[in-house]
Parts: structure tokens; sequence; C-alpha cells
């Protein structure tokens, strides 16, 4: 009887030490992978700063192109510009500043490429006090805003006004002194923005009307 209870006590241990040895064999894959996972965590660490490190030295180089093409006027330098944003930014903010279109043509986004051209052609005419730059938009809504906005600033700020000048623009009289601008700028070579061209104190229509020159002594 004695020995049957120390055979069932090792029957016991024997089935209790395969039972721990089938368990350990069991999970080794899982604790085999698991070390392979970290160990690879660990190994793509360094590449994934590494990549972080590129995108900033890119940015960093991006600026240092952009603030140098300003310096610089140059248009060329903006292609080096790898950001598409910043890139657009640089051709606009030179394009600006030399009053050059031919800079916005190369922006990629279209509204902005559009905006950079209205503000340079805008402001062309606002200088020259004269709607033709205006003409030079492409886009006809750009086209009424810009000569709506040229002519409020130099020759009139009621809506009556402006219409007038759109139906009539080419009989348009700027200076109100009796004498189209086509006549003043292309027959009696006079200012269409200057009522009193030659200064003698008649008015360029009143001199015209008269028969007189209104560029200069004599009559016409």
């Amino acid at each position: 009887m004695l020995i049957n209870k120390k055979i069932v006590l090792l029957l016991i241990i024997f089935f209790a030490i395969a039972i721990i040895i089938f368990i350990y064999f069991y999970n080794k894959p899982d604790i085999i992978n698991n070390a392979a996972h970290k160990n690879e965590a660990e190994e793509s660490q360094p590449v994934k700063i590494e990549n972080q490190l590129t995108n900033q030295e890119k940015r960093i180089n991006d600026i240092e192109e952009f603030e140098s093409a300003k310096v610089q006027k140059d248009f060329a330098q903006c292609n080096e510009i790898k950001d598409i944003y910043t890139s657009d930014l640089c051709f606009k903010q030179i394009a600006l500043d030399l009053s050059d279109n031919s800079g916005c043509a190369y922006i990629e986004n279209k509204q902005e490429q559009k905006m950079c051209s209205f503000i340079i052609y805008k402001r062309k005419a606002l200088e020259d006090k004269k709607v033709d730059p205006c003409y030079e938009l492409k886009d006809q809504n750009l086209i009424d805003r810009c000569v709506k906005q040229v002519v409020e600033a130099n020759f009139c700020s009621t809506e009556e006004c402006f219409n007038d000048f759109l139906q009539n623009k080419a009989n348009y009289d700027t200076d109100k002194d009796g004498l189209t601008d086509n006549q003043e700028i292309y027959i009696y070579f006079t200012d269409s923005n200057i009522i009193d061209t030659d200064g003698d104190g008649y008015s360029d229509g009143d001199e015209v009307r008269a028969g007189y020159n209104p560029n200069g002594e004599g009559e016409l």
C-alpha cells in the first residue's frame, strides 16, 4: 500500500513537471516574438528621430531660402523651397515688391495667383489714375472689382458715377474739363487728370472751344 502511494506521488510529480514543460514551450513563441518586436522598436527609434531631424532641417532650409530670396528679389530661389505654401508666399512677396506680375504666374495656389495679379494691376491703375491696367486681369470679376475701386478712388464715389463710367468709359472725362480722356491724350496731348494743363487760368475744354491751344500759348 505504501508502494502504491509512492507511485501515485511520483506520477503526480511527473505529470506536474510535464504540464509545466508543456506550458513553457507553448508560450515560448510569444516570448520570442515579444522580444523581437521590442528589439525592432528599439532599432526603429533612431530612424524615426533621424526622419524628424531631416524634416526640421528641410523647414530651416526653406526659411533660409525664403529670407534670402526676399533680400535678393530672386524668383529662382523661390523654386528651391520645398514647402508649397512657403514657395507661393515667396513668389507673391517678391512679385509685389517688384510690381512684377510674371512672378504671380509661378504661384501654385490659383486663388492666390489671381489675387497677386489683382494687387499689382490695381496698384498700377491707382498710380496712373487710369483703369487700363485693370483690363490686363483675366478674371472678369476681378476686372470689375479693380475698375470700381480705381474709379471710386480717383474719379467719383457714387454707384451712379461708376455705372456711367462703365457704360461710357471711351468718352469719360476724368478731370471734368469738357474734353474726354481720349481727346486729351490722343488729340490735344493734355493731362486728362488736370483741368488746366498749361496753368494759364483757363480750363482745357474752354481753350479748345475758344480755338486756343490748351497745352501752351497760341491758337490751335
